[in-house]
């Protein structure tokens, strides 16, 4: 399920489906965004932290076997960057726009990935969570 859970506004009950229809220990692989933009526009519900999907997942009868944040802070600030300027800021068209990506963007990534070697890794801010879980018993109520 990528990218999806943002734009779920009863995540509970797509959860519930999610169990009933897995076979015992099944897996259920997620990714949901954390710091990007709102999209699809008004259906963009929810970005939730490595605590809140873990919290979430436990309290539905999952168990996080791995969640793996997909940025460091330094590349998430550069991705959010970079998203900026393609979207609002650099020229659009086939000439003009490849060659901006060419000057700007492409540049940016290069910076983006010598300060990420060069600085701390730190991951309280990121771009995405990517989650393995697995189905676990239903604990009575």
């Amino acid at each position: 399920c990528f990218e999806v859970f943002e734009h779920v506004f009863n995540i509970e009950e797509v959860l519930a489906e999610l169990y009933r229809v897995l076979k015992p220990n099944g897996r259920l692989l997620i990714s949901i965004p954390f710091a990007w933009d709102e999209h699809e526009i008004p259906y963009d519900f929810a970005r939730y932290t490595s605590f809140g999907i873990t919290h979430i997942l436990n309290i539905n009868n999952f168990e996080v076997i791995k969640l793996t944040k997909t940025t460091t802070y330094i590349l998430a600030v550069f991705q959010m960057l970079i998203a900026y300027l393609y979207q609002y800021a650099l020229p659009k068209g086939r000439l003009f726009g490849r060659v901006s990506q060419l000057l700007v963007i492409f540049p940016l990534n290069l910076l983006a990935l010598f300060f990420n070697a060069l600085l701390p890794k730190r991951y309280e801010y990121f771009c995405n969570n990517v989650v393995l879980a697995t189905k676990v018993e239903a604990k009575p109520i």
